[in-house]
């Protein structure tokens, strides 16, 4: 019951972390599209953060898992639900082995999609910016 809690929580986290970060790197591509391409065709910014959002979840999950384990863990910390843990004798692996086979799902998930799908969206990033050369 407490495993469950605390992975559901850990996926709260990771989703709120996750679209955080992501929607700071969409800001800045969009920005960046803006700013420095000096375009401002909505397809293309569409069509470039399309390729770009899964590409960076690529990148950036490591960190989101990371940070998220340490927010579930300041706040197990802070509501001494570790002690209370401790005193019936549960291991602390097996309140968090749902986290860890979340972890373990998502870096085989994306291994198997960095074979194909990733280059495929980071050929369709390059082409994008490609266009935006060509237009300048």
């Amino acid at each position: 019951m407490l495993g469950r809690y605390i992975f559901f929580l850990y996926l709260r986290v990771f989703l709120v972390v996750s679209l955080v970060l992501l929607g700071i790197v969409s800001a800045y591509a969009l920005t960046d599209i803006i700013l420095v391409f000096k375009d401002k065709d909505p397809y293309i910014a569409l069509q470039y953060l399309k390729s770009l959002i899964p590409t960076a979840f690529l990148y950036l999950s490591p960190f989101i898992s990371g940070i998220s384990l340490f927010i579930v863990l300041r706040y197990l910390f802070s509501k001494r639900i570790d002690l209370v843990v401790q005193s019936f004798g549960i291991s602390p692996l097996r309140l968090f082995i749902s986290v860890i086979t979340f972890w373990t799902f998502l870096s085989l998930l994306n291994l198997v999609l960095s074979f194909d799908f990733y280059p495929k969206l980071e050929k369709g990033l390059y082409l994008v910016e490609r266009q935006f050369k060509k237009k300048k």
